[in-house]
Formats: C-alpha cells, structure tokens, sequence
C-alpha cells in the first residue's frame, strides 16, 4: 500500500502526559461502504458518510487517520486541540483527472459530528494550498483550535477528482428475469461497472461485467438483464471499479421474482460439488462457457461443441483452484446463465 506524509506545524501545548497524537494513511474510497474510519468513535470501526460539501467532491485515493486521545482513556475517545495546527500533506498522483488544477485543491477534515469541514476555507494560509498535482507535491489547511478532527482528505472545487458520479439506479422484474439500470452523470478513470447479486442481502456475488464510457461528462445510461435470478427476494448493487483498482458500489435494490422454476429449471450443473469435471445441463445452444473466480475474474473459457436446441456437456476443472466459482453461460442468442459451482 502506498503512504503519504503528514507534517503539523502548532502549539503542541497540552501538559498532561498522557495525552497522544496518532497519524496514519489508510487506502480506501470513502464511498466504498467496506472503507471505515478506524477511530472515528470510541475506537470502534465506524462508517463515513459520504456528504458533499458545496461546492467541494472528496478525492477517493484514501485519507489520513487522525486520532488525538487521552491514552488513559478505554475507549479512545477523540479530543481536540487547544491551538490551530496547520497540516501538510504529501499527495497522490492526481494528474490523470483533465482539467483539474493545483488551485482546485483543498484539504478537508472529517469530524466527530460525521460531518466535512473544509480546512483551507477556515486558514489564513497563502493561496494556491496545493503545491502541485504530481505526487508528493503538497496540500495545506488548518485544523481550528477546539475542533475533533478524525480523518483528513483531499478534496476539490472541481468535481472531476469524482472518478464516477452515480444519477440513479434500479431494478425491477421482467417476468422470470431481472433487469437492472443505472446511469451516471460523470465518468473518469472508470474501467468497468460489476454487477452483482445477492439472496440474502449480505454475501455479493458477481455475476456479470459491464463496459463504461472511461472518461466522460456526459449523462450515461446501462442496463443489465438477470436471466436467472432466483424465486423470491433478490438484491442486487452495482460496483465501479477504476483503471487502477479502486472502486465504490451503488446503494442496494431489491426485487422479487415469482416464476415456477424460473430460468433455473432450465440448466443444471452436476457433480456440484466437483472435483475435476462437471457436466451442463441445458435447453439453449451454448456459445460459450466462462468461468469467474469469487471477485469476477475469469479463470478459464470453453467453447462447447454441442449444437442446435442444448443438451449435455462436460467442463474439466482440473486445473482449477479450490473454492467457489461462478459458471457464465453466454447463449447464442445472447442470455446469459449463470450458476454457482464449488471446486473441492
């Protein structure tokens, strides 16, 4: 993981020893709900809540832990500072993002209150506050005196360092399938969306991969159909991921499915378990067969031999690995089937 400094510059005048000052990177988008703030409160792992500032996006490279605490306190509760310390950082490498400029930039601090507070607006510190775009090129603000900081973040007055800005998202239900849409109202760095789904709103599986526009200021519309979601309840989100492995997930939406077999009836996968074959079971024509790993990669493709309305055929899975799998069967006319296989 990467690292990058902070420096404090201000009266350090707190004359009980016990008191201690903690600073740390952490890489992670804050939109991200598996991104957490590790001592926002009472040392517990506690999630940001992502609220824009006017006029201000937050920079999604990650942040720098800030933790200033009475050391004989259990519960680590966060204080604050008596004086103004002015913070400066060592940024990432933000000359990707058209447009943006070092004069852009601001420094922005997380409060206990999950509040944003814009630390270069409340300073008297010579503008520009960043030195530069290139990485280790530095950005300055200033923590008030009595304000409990928890996290600090770059942020900007131009919202092009907002890799992908979500407009909507749902789902609804097409007899036996499930069709997704989502558009976003901007792009940049945005390799591909994951669309993935759940039956218990709790463990995600990817069960499709979705191309995006990459860079663009321009609303964009996607869709996605589920061809074989389950009976009942289904949920489902979408997952951006960007060119350098970064990503956020949209909220999660539900939809329920009523069919009498569904789509499922239509394939069956056996052994399944398996140890080094399987065979499909189905009642299209199959173009191809590819099989993703937990977090959506694709680990082996196979193109069947079988034609006309489906049938039977085997799959070697030898050489995979143990553990879970998704089979995606992309049919000749275009459906995609997709189910769970467990490599013993």
């Amino acid at each position: 993981n990467a690292v990058y400094q902070l420096r404090r510059q201000g009266a350090f005048d707190e004359t009980q020893s016990q008191l201690q000052l903690t600073v740390g990177w952490v890489d992670g988008d804050v939109y991200d709900p598996q991104t957490k703030d590790p001592t926002q409160n009472s040392g517990f792992l506690t999630d940001f809540l992502p609220f824009q500032l006017p006029d201000i996006s937050i920079a999604r490279a990650g942040f720098w832990d800030w933790q200033f605490q009475d050391q004989t306190d259990g519960l680590s509760t966060p204080l604050a500072m008596t004086a103004d310390q002015t913070i400066t950082v060592s940024i990432p490498n933000l000359t990707a993002f058209p447009g943006l400029q070092a004069s852009d930039l601001r420094l922005i601090g997380y409060t206990k209150t999950l509040d944003w507070i814009d630390l270069s607006s409340t300073s008297s510190l010579p503008t520009p506050y960043a030195s530069g775009l290139t990485k280790g090129s530095t950005l300055k603000g200033v923590i008030p005196a009595g304000t409990v900081i928890t996290a600090i973040l770059i942020g900007s007055i131009n919202d092009i360092i907002l890799p992908v800005t979500f407009n909507s998202f749902a789902v609804k239900s097409e007899g036996c399938k499930a069709l997704l849409q989502w558009e976003t109202a901007s792009e940049q760095n945005n390799s591909h969306f994951t669309v993935e789904r759940s039956t218990d709103g709790s463990t995600f599986t990817a069960i499709a991969r979705v191309g995006a526009m990459g860079n663009s200021s321009n609303l964009n519309t996607y869709k996605y159909t589920d061809e074989s979601p389950a009976n009942g309840i289904n949920y489902y989100r979408i997952t951006q991921v960007d060119f350098d492995g970064k990503h956020s997930s949209t909220e999660i939406k539900t939809v329920k499915i009523q069919c009498n077999g569904g789509n499922e009836a239509l394939l069956r996968v056996y052994p399944n378990p398996a140890t080094n074959q399987v065979y499909i079971q189905t009642g299209k024509p199959v173009a191809r067969v590819n099989v993703l790993s937990s977090n959506g990669q694709t680990v082996l493709k196979y193109i069947p031999s079988q034609t006309g309305g489906g049938g039977t055929f085997p799959l070697n899975i030898q050489r995979l690995q143990r553990g879970i799998y998704l089979l995606q069967l992309v049919n000749k006319d275009g459906t995609v089937n997709v189910i769970k296989l467990l490599k013993q």
